[in-house]
């Protein structure tokens, strides 16, 4: 296939595409060379704050492995007894029908 034989819209996409790879490679060696690289180490947190920040992300991404796997997988499958074992006792909530869900499949 050569570029005659493309309709115009493809032709008119294909060369959009390509002036924008080329003003993005432009702004990568445009942001390359800005002062700006050069003043990052003086922007940094302090390195108290930083490992605050990193220890609250840990804890927060153990939680979401242990946890979030184990209730996405009963979402998947639609199992309410294990959904509801993530939740407190005193919580109200709804669920759709079962013939809803089933329709949805």
């Amino acid at each position: 296939m050569n570029l005659r034989s493309m309709p115009g819209c493809c032709r008119w996409l294909l060369t959009l595409l390509l002036l924008l790879t080329a003003c993005s490679c432009r702004k990568a060696i445009e942001q390359q060379n800005s002062p700006s690289a050069e003043l990052s180490h003086e922007l940094e947190l302090d390195p108290a704050k930083q490992k605050a920040i990193w220890d609250a992300e840990h804890v927060t991404f153990e939680f979401e492995y242990y946890f979030g796997r184990a209730f996405l997988a009963a979402w998947e499958d639609k199992d309410r007894e294990a959904l509801l074992s993530h939740f407190k006792q005193d919580v109200v909530a709804s669920y759709p029908p079962p013939a809803a869900l089933s329709r949805q499949s």
